[in-house]
Protein backbone atom coordinates (compact mmCIF):
# COMPACT_ATOMS: atom_id res chain seq x y z
CA UNK A 1 0.00 0.00 0.00
CA UNK A 2 1.26 3.46 -0.81
CA UNK A 3 0.33 5.55 2.21
CA UNK A 4 1.32 8.82 0.53
CA UNK A 5 -1.63 8.43 -1.84
CA UNK A 6 -3.99 8.72 1.13
CA UNK A 7 -2.76 12.18 2.14
CA UNK A 8 -5.23 14.17 0.06
CA UNK A 9 -8.44 15.54 1.47
CA UNK A 10 -10.66 13.24 3.45
CA UNK A 11 -10.17 10.74 6.25
CA UNK A 12 -8.27 8.18 4.12
CA UNK A 13 -4.95 7.96 5.98
CA UNK A 14 -6.45 8.27 9.46
CA UNK A 15 -9.00 5.56 8.72
CA UNK A 16 -6.38 3.16 7.33
CA UNK A 17 -3.97 3.77 10.22
CA UNK A 18 -6.82 3.27 12.69
CA UNK A 19 -7.75 0.00 11.00
CA UNK A 20 -4.11 -1.16 11.10
CA UNK A 21 -3.80 -0.15 14.75
CA UNK A 22 -6.99 -2.13 15.48
CA UNK A 23 -5.34 -5.26 14.08
CA UNK A 24 -2.66 -4.83 16.79
CA UNK A 25 0.25 -6.06 14.62
CA UNK A 26 3.62 -6.80 16.19
CA UNK A 27 5.33 -4.59 13.62
CA UNK A 28 4.38 -2.28 10.74
CA UNK A 29 6.98 -1.26 8.20
CA UNK A 30 6.69 1.90 6.16
CA UNK A 31 8.82 2.51 3.07
CA UNK A 32 8.17 5.81 1.34
CA UNK A 33 10.01 8.19 -0.94
CA UNK A 34 12.02 10.74 1.00
CA UNK A 35 10.60 13.82 -0.68
CA UNK A 36 8.25 16.66 0.18
CA UNK A 37 5.69 16.71 -2.62
CA UNK A 38 2.70 17.44 -0.38
CA UNK A 39 3.19 21.19 -0.30
CA UNK A 40 0.36 23.57 -1.18
CA UNK A 41 2.47 26.03 -3.14
CA UNK A 42 3.23 25.07 -6.73
CA UNK A 43 6.69 26.69 -6.81
CA UNK A 44 7.88 24.85 -3.68
CA UNK A 45 6.47 21.54 -4.96
CA UNK A 46 7.99 22.07 -8.42
CA UNK A 47 11.42 22.91 -6.97
CA UNK A 48 11.37 19.87 -4.67
CA UNK A 49 10.26 17.64 -7.57
CA UNK A 50 13.01 19.00 -9.81
CA UNK A 51 15.66 18.32 -7.17
CA UNK A 52 14.31 14.90 -6.15
CA UNK A 53 13.69 13.47 -9.63
CA UNK A 54 16.93 14.81 -11.11
CA UNK A 55 18.73 12.94 -8.30
CA UNK A 56 16.69 9.83 -9.05
CA UNK A 57 17.59 9.97 -12.75
CA UNK A 58 21.25 10.55 -11.89
CA UNK A 59 21.12 7.41 -9.74
CA UNK A 60 19.67 5.43 -12.65
CA UNK A 61 22.53 6.62 -14.85
CA UNK A 62 25.02 5.68 -12.16
CA UNK A 63 23.81 2.12 -11.64
CA UNK A 64 24.38 1.15 -15.29
CA UNK A 65 20.79 0.05 -15.79
CA UNK A 66 20.06 -1.47 -19.17
CA UNK A 67 18.22 0.70 -21.68
CA UNK A 68 15.05 -1.38 -21.25
CA UNK A 69 15.10 -0.99 -17.46
CA UNK A 70 15.73 2.72 -17.79
CA UNK A 71 12.83 3.20 -20.24
CA UNK A 72 10.39 1.40 -17.92
CA UNK A 73 11.64 3.39 -14.91
CA UNK A 74 11.29 6.67 -16.80
CA UNK A 75 7.73 5.81 -17.89
CA UNK A 76 6.74 5.04 -14.30
CA UNK A 77 8.42 8.15 -12.88
CA UNK A 78 7.02 10.32 -15.67
CA UNK A 79 3.47 9.66 -14.40
CA UNK A 80 4.56 10.55 -10.86
CA UNK A 81 6.19 13.80 -11.94
CA UNK A 82 3.14 14.80 -13.95
CA UNK A 83 0.90 14.17 -10.95
CA UNK A 84 3.15 16.08 -8.52
CA UNK A 85 3.47 19.23 -10.65
CA UNK A 86 0.52 19.05 -13.05
CA UNK A 87 -2.40 18.17 -10.79
CA UNK A 88 -4.14 19.97 -7.94
CA UNK A 89 -6.77 19.07 -5.38
CA UNK A 90 -8.14 15.52 -5.32
CA UNK A 91 -6.45 14.78 -8.66
CA UNK A 92 -3.01 15.02 -7.06
CA UNK A 93 -2.36 11.66 -5.40
CA UNK A 94 1.46 11.63 -5.39
CA UNK A 95 1.92 13.41 -2.06
CA UNK A 96 5.27 12.12 -0.81
CA UNK A 97 6.45 13.40 2.56
CA UNK A 98 9.79 13.13 4.36
CA UNK A 99 10.34 10.73 7.27
CA UNK A 100 10.01 13.59 9.76
CA UNK A 101 6.37 14.11 8.74
CA UNK A 102 5.68 10.35 8.78
CA UNK A 103 6.98 10.26 12.35
CA UNK A 104 4.43 12.93 13.30
CA UNK A 105 1.58 11.24 11.45
CA UNK A 106 2.24 7.73 12.73
CA UNK A 107 2.96 8.97 16.26
CA UNK A 108 -0.30 10.90 16.24
CA UNK A 109 -2.16 7.81 15.04
CA UNK A 110 -1.05 5.76 18.05
CA UNK A 111 2.14 4.12 16.77
CA UNK A 112 5.58 4.12 18.34
CA UNK A 113 8.76 4.01 16.29
CA UNK A 114 10.95 0.92 16.50
CA UNK A 115 14.67 1.36 15.94
CA UNK A 116 15.70 -0.80 12.98
CA UNK A 117 18.99 -1.58 14.71
CA UNK A 118 22.60 -1.68 13.64
CA UNK A 119 22.22 -5.09 11.97
CA UNK A 120 19.78 -3.71 9.40
CA UNK A 121 22.18 -0.87 8.64
CA UNK A 122 25.13 -3.26 8.31
CA UNK A 123 23.19 -5.63 6.03
CA UNK A 124 22.00 -2.82 3.78
CA UNK A 125 25.52 -1.41 3.54
CA UNK A 126 26.89 -4.87 2.74
CA UNK A 127 24.35 -5.34 -0.05
CA UNK A 128 25.37 -2.04 -1.60
CA UNK A 129 29.00 -3.18 -1.50
CA UNK A 130 28.16 -6.59 -3.00
CA UNK A 131 26.35 -5.03 -5.93
CA UNK A 132 29.02 -2.38 -6.53
CA UNK A 133 26.47 0.36 -6.08
CA UNK A 134 28.97 3.20 -6.24
CA UNK A 135 27.26 6.48 -5.47
CA UNK A 136 24.46 4.94 -3.41
CA UNK A 137 24.54 5.29 0.35
CA UNK A 138 22.61 3.96 3.33
CA UNK A 139 22.23 6.21 6.34
CA UNK A 140 20.64 5.76 9.73
CA UNK A 141 18.29 8.57 10.72
CA UNK A 142 16.85 8.31 14.26
CA UNK A 143 16.24 4.57 13.96
CA UNK A 144 15.13 4.65 10.32
CA UNK A 145 17.19 3.80 7.25
CA UNK A 146 17.45 5.88 4.12
CA UNK A 147 18.78 4.84 0.73
CA UNK A 148 20.22 7.74 -1.17
CA UNK A 149 22.30 8.85 -4.09
CA UNK A 150 25.43 10.60 -2.85
CA UNK A 151 24.13 12.94 -0.16
CA UNK A 152 20.42 13.01 -1.17
CA UNK A 153 18.09 10.47 0.50
CA UNK A 154 15.63 8.93 -1.97
CA UNK A 155 13.76 6.32 0.08
CA UNK A 156 13.18 5.97 3.82
CA UNK A 157 12.30 2.76 5.70
CA UNK A 158 10.90 2.77 9.21
CA UNK A 159 9.30 0.28 11.61
CA UNK A 160 6.41 0.92 14.00
CA UNK A 161 4.34 -0.86 16.60
CA UNK A 162 1.10 0.04 18.30
CA UNK A 163 1.79 2.28 21.28
CA UNK A 164 0.86 0.67 24.60
CA UNK A 165 -1.30 3.61 25.60
CA UNK A 166 -2.63 5.11 22.36
CA UNK A 167 -4.50 7.77 24.38
CA UNK A 168 -1.24 9.54 25.26
CA UNK A 169 0.94 10.96 22.50
CA UNK A 170 3.61 8.30 21.78
CA UNK A 171 7.29 9.07 21.33
CA UNK A 172 8.46 8.53 17.73
CA UNK A 173 11.64 6.62 18.62
CA UNK A 174 12.71 3.98 21.11
CA UNK A 175 15.81 2.04 22.02
CA UNK A 176 13.96 -1.24 21.51
CA UNK A 177 15.11 -2.72 18.22
CA UNK A 178 13.08 -4.55 15.63
CA UNK A 179 14.95 -7.81 16.27
CA UNK A 180 13.95 -7.66 19.95
CA UNK A 181 10.27 -7.24 18.99
CA UNK A 182 10.31 -10.08 16.46
CA UNK A 183 11.92 -12.42 18.99
CA UNK A 184 9.21 -11.72 21.61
Amino acid sequence: MQLHKLLGSGPGLGAVLGWIRGLNPKIVTVVEQEANHNQEGFLERFTEALYYYSTMFDSLDGCAATEAVRVVAEMYVQREIWNVVGCEGAGRVERHEPISKWRERLGGAGFKGVHLGSNAFKQASMLLTLFSAEGYCVEENEGCLTLGWHSRPLIAASAWRVAVDAATPPQPTTTETMSELVND
